[in-house]
C-alpha cells in the first residue's frame, strides 16, 4: 500500500507540472509526446519493459496527454469537416473500423472457437489511438510543423550522439543490443532498441540538400539536420540489416526522382551530389568502428543478391519467394480467402520461445510468417473483403500523392515562403512513392498503426493548407 501511494505521488508530481506546460505551450508539447510516444531510444522498454504507471505503457500515458494538447488548443473540429477529400477518407475508414471490429475481432474468431474479445480490445487499444493521432496530427499540423521538425531534430542529436559515444567509449548511455549477423561469421548487429521518428531525418535531410541548390529553405538548423541524417546513417549501416540498406537506396533513388520531376533537374547530376556526403559517412564509420566498412560492403553485396537474384549467400529467402513457414501462410490464406482468419492473440513461450497459439502449432507458424511479410498478413488476417476495403483506403493515398505532386510543380515559387510545410509536403510525396514501389511488402500497416497514421494526417493538413495559401496568393496577386 505505501509502495503504491509512492508511485501515485511521483505520478502526481509529474503529471500536473505536464499539464501546465501543455496548457502554455501546446503545439510544443503535441509534437514531443508524438515523438515520446515511440519510445526513443527505447529507454522505458528496456529500463521499465514498456510500462510506465499502473502497467500502463509509455504509449497510454502519452495518448491521454495528447488529448490534454487537443483541449488545450479548444479545437473545433469543424476544421475536419471542411475538407471534404478527409471527410470522404474518414468515412471508408469508418468501414474498414467496422470491418474491424466486428469481423476480425469478433465473428471470425467466433467461428474458431477462439472468441476473447475482451482480450482482443485490450491487444488492439492502438487501434483507438491511430484515430487519435491521425486527426491531432491532422490539427496540429494546420497549425505548423515547426515544432514537429524540431523535436525530433533534437531527440534524435541527443539519442544518436550518446548512441555512438556508448559504442566508443563503452558508457551505458543509451540502451544498445548487439548479436551475431551470420552465425560464425564475427559480424555483429549493432542497434538501437528503438528508433522512435527518428527514420524520417534522412529522408528530410537529403531532400534539403538536394532541393537546396534549386530553392532556399529558411529552415532553422540545417547544419545540424544534415548531422542528424548522417548520424541516423551511419546507425543504419552498422545494424547490418538488408532492409534498411534498401530504405537507404530507396530514399536516394525516390528523392532524386521527385527533384528531376519538380524542377527538370539532371538525374545524374544528383546521382554525382550524393557522393560526398556518403563518403563522410563512410569516413566516420572507418573512424570509429574501421572492420564495420568491410561489414557493410559485405552486406551490400547480400542486399544486391537478394534484389537480383531473391538469394543471398547461396541461400533463398522465404520472405521474397514465398518458401518455407509462408507456404503454411498460403495454405491457411487459400482455406479462409474471404474473411481471412481473424484475430488471434500469438505469444512466444517454451525453451526454444516459438510462436504459440490457441489454434494450434501449425497455425502459429503460419500467423508468425505473415506478419514478417505484412502483404501476406492482409490475405491470412483479414481475407479478401479487408484488402479490399484497404484498397479504396490507398486510393486515397495515390489520389493524395497526385494532388500534392500537382500542387508543388504548379506553385513551388510561392510556396517557398512556408519552409515546413513545403519540406514536410516533399518528404510527404517520398513517402507515399515509397509505400506503392520498393515498400509494397509493408502494404497493410498502414491504417492499424499509429507511426503511419501521422503522416497521413499531416499529408491531408498539408494539401489542404497550401491550396488555401496558393488561392489566396493567386487571388492577392491579381488583386493587385
Amino acid at each position: 500500500m505505501i509502495a503504491y501511494f509512492t508511485y501515485l505521488t511521483i505520478f502526481l508530481a509529474v503529471l500536473f507540472p505536464l499539464i501546465y506546460i501543455i496548457r502554455r505551450k501546446p503545439d510544443l508539447s503535441f509534437w514531443f509526446l508524438v515523438n515520446i510516444y515511440f519510445d526513443p531510444g527505447g529507454y522505458i522498454n528496456f529500463y521499465f519493459e514498456g510500462k510506465t504507471f499502473l502497467n500502463l505503457n509509455l504509449s497510454d500515458v502519452a495518448i491521454v496527454l495528447i488529448l490534454f494538447c487537443l483541449i488545450a488548443v479548444k479545437t473545433n473540429y469543424k476544421i475536419i469537416y471542411e475538407n471534404q477529400f478527409l471527410v470522404k477518407f474518414y468515412k471508408v475508414f469508418f468501414v474498414f473500423a467496422i470491418y474491424f471490429f466486428v469481423f476480425y475481432g469478433f465473428v471470425v474468431p467466433y467461428l474458431n472457437n477462439d472468441l476473447n474479445y475482451v482480450l482482443f480490445l485490450q491487444k488492439n487499444r492502438t487501434f483507438f489511438y491511430y484515430v487519435i493521432i491521425l486527426t491531432s496530427a491532422y490539427i496540429f499540423a494546420l497549425r505548423g510543423l515547426k515544432y514537429f521538425y524540431l523535436t525530433t531534430l533534437f531527440l534524435c542529436i541527443f539519442i544518436l550522439s550518446s548512441f555512438l559515444i556508448s559504442l566508443v567509449t563503452g558508457l551505458k548511455i543509451v540502451p544498445i543490443d548487439i548479436y551475431e549477423r551470420y552465425s560464425g561469421s564475427e559480424m555483429m548487429r549493432i542497434t538501437i532498441l528503438s528508433w522512435g521518428l527518428f527514420y524520417i531525418l534522412f529522408p528530410l535531410s537529403f531532400i534539403l540538400f538536394l532541393f537546396s541548390y534549386k530553392i532556399k529553405l529558411n529552415l532553422k538548423y540545417t547544419k545540424l539536420l544534415y548531422f542528424a541524417g548522417m548520424l541516423m546513417i551511419v546507425t543504419l549501416l552498422i545494424t547490418l540489416t538488408r532492409r534498411n540498406y534498401i530504405g537507404i537506396s530507396s530514399s536516394i533513388f525516390i528523392i532524386i526522382l521527385l527533384n528531376s520531376y519538380i524542377f527538370r533537374r539532371s538525374k545524374i547530376f544528383a546521382f554525382v551530389k550524393i557522393l560526398v556526403p556518403m563518403s563522410i559517412v563512410l569516413l566516420i564509420i572507418y573512424l570509429t568502428l574501421p572492420k564495420y566498412v568491410d561489414y557493410i560492403a559485405n552486406i551490400s553485396q547480400d542486399t544486391f543478391q537478394l534484389i537480383s537474384k531473391g538469394t543471398a549467400r547461396g541461400e533463398q529467402e522465404y520472405r521474397i519467394t514465398g518458401t518455407g513457414d509462408l507456404l503454411i501462410t498460403k495454405k491457411y490464406i487459400a482455406d479462409n480467402l474471404i474473411l481471412g482468419t481473424g484475430y488471434n492473440y500469438l505469444h512466444w513461450g517454451g525453451e526454444e520461445e516459438i510462436a504459440l497459439s490457441s489454434r494450434g502449432s501449425e497455425f502459429a507458424l503460419a500467423s508468425d510468417a505473415a506478419k514478417e511479410v505484412p502483404i501476406y498478413n492482409i490475405f491470412f488476417s483479414f481475407g479478401l473483403a479487408g484488402f479490399i476495403i484497404m484498397l479504396f483506403l490507398y486510393s486515397y493515398l495515390i489520389k493524395l500523392f497526385l494532388r500534392l505532386y500537382s500542387l508543388l510543380k504548379k506553385n513551388i515559387n510561392i510556396l517557398i515562403a512556408y519552409p515546413y510545410d513545403l519540406l514536410f509536403s516533399i518528404f510527404i510525396l517520398y513517402m507515399i512513392a515509397d509505400k506503392f514501389t520498393f515498400s509494397l511488402y509493408t502494404l497493410g500497416t498502414d491504417f492499424t498503426t499509429p507511426y503511419y497514421g501521422i503522416f497521413i494526417g499531416i499529408g491531408f493538413a498539408l494539401l489542404h493548407k497550401l491550396k488555401i495559401i496558393t488561392r489566396n496568393e493567386v487571388d492577392s496577386t491579381q488583386n493587385t
